[in-house]
């Protein structure tokens, strides 16, 4: 050993051996700063013999970490003071591996410095761990605060616990506070103070983890929502130690919620004052679901599954299930919506007349998956149309006996007074004597001309009023009859076919269509312009169609829609009497179409 390790004396030798023996890596060095000694394991470490290592520099040791070494080694050697310093050394296969070297000052038996001898160890891998542990940390820090979540770990003998993660929903920075439990416990909304600790009560005593929900309430007033969820851990002898948990921000979930709920409530609300209740089906579960109101509407306890498709029987009997079953097929086949006036019969054995809509609800790959729809009672407007019904049935029904006195009249009376007076004025051109002149002979002439044109006015008259051919000979005769003389009365070309017409119509019916017939030609012969027209009877099924068409001048629909006429009103009225419709098409200078659909039978 040179001079700058003569302080270890004849123990020397020993310390070698004991050195070399060592799972450190020990070098010495003397007053001069240079290095003298290194042990087997740093040669073993480095891979370099003894001579290469000697020296004033620091061999192997990184670039990157050279200066710091001889900064912390001279300010040590100036003052005879240990130090611990970490650098990167280069291994024998090239790799350079962090080492935490620790030095004492050495004396000799004078007590005169005489050096620095140091020992490194390998801490590459608890770095290495280190830094992953610091990830770990960083990444469940960052997950945390993005999550808007805080964790915590509590001591149930001192009631203390450490909070990490997202603090700020504490209302504090986002950093680890250490505190007692009651902190955490001030900041629980008081309205939520009692359940969130019965919540935590009652999972201990279950051995169980707990959820709940509650709110903050911070220094300055504001309020945020937080979920919290924990866990206890037990002692061996099964005593409670400590609890681990997670409370994550649902303010904005919260808001989201209540904003939904607030919805909600202002749609049944509008539902409601609307007595509009909405529904969806699904068509392979056969699951349907009702809005409240819609429960209201049916009589029937919103506790209770909504009425299956399959059991919708029971829901619209008879004929209105027949409609709704024939309208839901067409909306499945053809994606086609559908709206329909049903009667439905109430959990509590009364009856309401809805609307009931409905459309299709198709997935992602457009397959047709359900429908969904509304139900709109209208049984009050149902009622109030029955009502004017019944008005306008017996303000009809009046007309025609009134028609039919009137008829009588003009047959009974006026007719056969001018038919005596047609009769007189034969006597009278019979009476004349030849001595007369010819003037007038031509004025009773005339006057009897007048008067015979008179008497077939009041015979038409009398026979559009109340059509005697209507009851004596049938329907179709008397469509037909009048055709054929009003066309010779206004010199018009009327086209009368029939195709497949009943036997026999109600009475009803058939005076209703005879009288849409009536005043559908006279509109036309006063206003299409053209003496050409097309009439067109056809039955189908359960219901007679009548077309009335011409190739006139037509008109604007959408104007008719603004207010119709009388005619046009009073053909309407008439059919929804016998439960029919009237559609009229027509657009200016392309004619017009008016189509009567009633139903063959009467229900």
């Amino acid at each position: 050993m040179s001079a700058g390790t003569s302080s270890l004396g004849d123990s020397d030798t020993l310390f070698r051996q004991v050195a070399d023996t060592l799972p450190l890596l020990v070098w010495i060095s003397g007053t001069d700063k240079r290095r003298t000694y290194f042990n087997k394991p740093w040669l073993d470490f480095t891979g370099r013999p003894h001579e290469d290592e000697i020296g004033d520099g620091f061999v192997g040791v990184h670039t990157a970490d050279r200066q710091h070494c001889l900064d912390t080694y001279v300010w040590a050697f100036d003052r005879r003071e240990p130090f611990m310093m970490e650098y990167r050394l280069r291994r024998y296969d090239g790799e350079y591996r962090w080492v935490l070297d620790n030095a004492k000052p050495l004396f000799d038996a004078q007590g005169a410095f005489a050096g620095y001898i140091g020992a490194c160890f390998d801490v590459t891998e608890f770095r290495r761990a280190e830094a992953e542990r610091n990830l770990a940390n960083d990444r469940l820090r960052l997950a945390m605060e993005a999550g808007r979540s805080v964790g915590w770990e509590r001591d149930l003998e001192t009631d203390r616990g450490t909070w990490f993660g997202d603090l700020s929903i504490f209302g504090m920075p986002s950093n680890i506070h250490v505190g007692h439990a009651d902190d955490f416990r001030r900041l629980v909304h008081p309205e939520d103070r009692e359940l969130m600790l019965k919540s935590v009560s009652d999972a201990l005593s279950r051995r169980s983890p707990y959820t709940t929900e509650f709110r903050l309430l911070w220094p300055n007033g504001t309020v945020r929502w937080l979920s919290a969820r924990g866990q206890f851990y037990y002692s061996r002898d099964g005593e409670a130690q400590r609890t681990l948990g997670v409370a994550v921000d649902i303010t904005d979930r919260k808001e989201v919620e209540e904003s939904l709920h607030r919805k909600e409530r202002e749609l049944a609300e509008a539902q409601r004052l609307a007595g509009v209740g909405s529904w969806q089906w699904d068509r392979h579960t056969d699951t349907v679901v009702w809005s409240e109101e819609l429960y209201r509407i049916a009589g029937r306890d919103p506790g209770l599954p909504a009425v299956s498709y399959e059991e919708h029987p029971q829901l619209y009997p008879g004929e209105s299930w027949d409609r709704l079953r024939g309208a839901v097929q067409t909306a499945l086949d053809t994606g086609v919506p559908y709206e329909l006036v049903l009667k439905m019969a109430r959990a509590d054995g009364t009856h309401r007349w809805v609307t009931a809509r409905g459309e299709v609800q198709r997935d992602s790959t457009g397959s047709i998956v359900g429908l969904r729809g509304t139900v709109q009672d209208v049984t009050e407007r149902k009622r109030a149309e029955e009502a004017l019904s019944s008005v306008s049935g017996r303000l009809i029904e009046a007309q025609e006996t009134e028609r039919a006195r009137i008829a009588r009249d003009l047959h009974d009376d006026i007719g056969q007074r001018l038919a005596m007076l047609a009769m007189a004025e034969a006597e009278l051109k019979g009476l004349l004597p030849d001595s007369a002149g010819d003037e007038a002979r031509g004025c009773l002439e005339a006057l009897q001309t007048q008067t015979g044109e008179i008497i077939a006015d009041v015979q038409t008259l009398s026979r559009e009023l109340h059509p005697p051919r209507l009851q004596h000979l049938g329907f179709m005769p008397a469509m037909r009859g009048f055709c054929e003389e009003l066309a010779r009365q206004k010199s018009a070309e009327i086209d009368f076919r029939c195709e497949n017409a009943p036997g026999n119509l109600p009475a009803d019916v058939s005076l209703c269509l005879f009288r849409v017939l009536q005043e559908a030609l006279h509109n036309a012969l006063r206003h299409s312009g053209v003496r050409a027209f097309d009439v067109h009877l056809r039955a189908t099924g359960n219901t007679i169609d009548l077309a009335v068409r011409d190739g006139g001048a037509g008109f604007d629909i959408r104007d008719v829609n603004q207010g119709l006429g009388l005619g046009l009103t009073s053909m309407k009225e008439r059919l929804k009497l016998v439960g029919g419709e009237l559609f009229i098409e027509s657009q200016p200078a392309r004619g017009t179409t008016i189509l009567a659909r009633a139903p063959v039978r009467r229900s």
